[in-house]
């Protein structure tokens, strides 16, 4: 069995719109170590799975349906060292593992994260997104919160363990919570060279305030009172 340096795992649930995107991407990553692609899919009633199946190395079915038991159910196949997340409605740049790797020659690395960029945004919507959102991410990082998205996120595997994995009660903000844990053993760092693009689907159906109070709230609400919102609405 080859030696996998890096495994990456996306949940899924009905995704059969984007994750062909997601999965292209993620095969074409240039990138000089072995990965493998791991989709774990919340038992879609679509051809999420049919899909996934074409391009992943592995595809497990998890029927609780939280982003939190997908995201621990893909990582209980993984092999790689260094454990990757992005979501299914995402684009990764070309370059973006081996950017989102990198850090963790620094044997004190236990986590990355890098920015999002949402895909056809408008004037404001870029600049925002790689400007004031990477300036965000970084300077609440120095002070100490997590702010890492698991659409753009990578864990140390043995630091991952030593936390517990995700904490598969929460609802949302699980990322976060992850993060939080796993700062104990080591350093967290961004990159903003580290790019994915993410569909703005949620913030077309939201709107601006809507998405940036609620995402505000449960990042005081994780760092905080270490728990995140119990409702996330679905958006497909």
């Amino acid at each position: 069995m080859k030696q996998i340096d890096v495994s990456i795992v996306v949940p899924a649930l009905n995704e059969e719109n984007y994750i062909e995107k997601t999965l292209k991407a993620l095969k074409a990553q240039d990138f000089e170590g072995k990965f493998e692609i791991i989709v774990a899919d919340g038992d879609s009633e679509d051809k999420t799975v049919k899909i996934a199946k074409k391009y992943a190395d592995k595809v497990v079915i998890e029927k609780t349906r939280t982003i939190a038991a997908g995201r621990q159910s893909g990582c209980r196949v993984a092999t790689g060292k260094i454990i990757v997340f992005t979501d299914a409605d995402s684009k990764a740049e070309k370059n973006w593992l081996r950017q989102l790797v990198e850090p963790f020659k620094d044997a004190g690395v236990v986590g990355t994260f890098g920015t999002l960029i949402f895909e056809e945004p408008t004037r404001v919507e870029k600049w925002a997104c790689k400007t004031l959102f990477p300036f965000y991410l970084e300077l609440f990082n120095w002070l100490g919160f997590s702010t890492g998205t698991g659409s753009n996120l990578a864990v140390r595997r043995d630091a991952y363990e030593h936390a517990g994995g995700f904490n598969v009660s929460l609802t949302t903000a699980e990322d976060i919570e992850l993060l939080n844990r796993v700062r104990r053993f080591g350093k967290i760092l961004f990159n903003r060279k580290a790019v994915v693009w993410v569909s703005p689907r949620r913030i077309r159906k939201w709107g601006w305030w809507k998405f940036f109070w609620y995402h505000a709230g449960n990042f005081a609400n994780v760092n905080l009172f270490n728990r995140g919102f119990g409702h996330y609405e679905a958006v497909r």
